[in-house]
């Protein structure tokens, strides 16, 4: 009787310990491996939405791939007006030069969860502006304020950056920080 129960005791503890041997792999066609990063790359379009002295949305595109993050629609108009004093000089400013382009380098991590985490770190955005017949030479730097973060499931990408300085001919601009907050941008080359 008690060699009977020592071999249930036994059995039982051998079919619990089959238990931890059970496989978990993934059942489902989109598992990506964690190592994957390239997902990432691609054409993306979407909205940003500007934070100056008013809040406002504009379409934009940009890139991620061989040179970094090309945001190569960064709206100037909270910037322009903080560069060009003279408010119709300023909007004509404006109409010749709507865009900025800003690059960041960057490094990717995968997760397997489906994110891919982005480390950014913008250079600096220069472009030139005329005013009173005269150009001047604009830098903007910039910091990121919530690093970017890739969803493989909705093929998007939000982060959000920030001037940190504007200066005009070497002359730093007295200016409130201005966010630019891109939310929910589709990488259109994603398959």
């Amino acid at each position: 009787m008690k060699i009977l129960s020592i071999s249930k005791s036994v059995v039982t503890m051998l079919a619990l310990t089959s238990l931890l041997f059970t496989s978990c792999k993934r059942d489902d066609d989109t598992y990506i491996k964690p190592t994957d990063v390239t997902a990432v790359g691609g054409q993306y379009s979407g909205e940003v939405t500007v934070k100056g002295t008013a809040t406002t949305k504009y379409p934009t595109k940009f890139s991620i791939g061989g040179v970094g993050i090309d945001l190569y629609q960064i709206p100037l108009n909270e910037i322009m007006p903080l560069v060009v004093k003279d408010a119709t000089q300023a909007q004509a400013a404006l109409a010749k030069t709507p865009y900025g382009q800003l690059i960041m380098d960057y490094s990717a991590v995968a997760t397997e969860s489906g994110i891919i985490n982005v480390f950014a770190t913008p250079e600096q955005m220069k472009f030139d502006v005329l005013e009173n017949g005269k150009t001047k030479k604009v830098i903007v730097s910039f910091n990121v304020n919530n690093q970017p973060v890739y969803t493989r499931a909705t093929k998007t990408i939000d982060f959000e950056v920030q001037t940190t300085q504007i200066t005009v001919d070497g002359t730093a601009v007295t200016a409130a920080p201005i966010n630019y907050k891109f939310f929910q941008c589709k990488n259109l080359s994603a398959k």
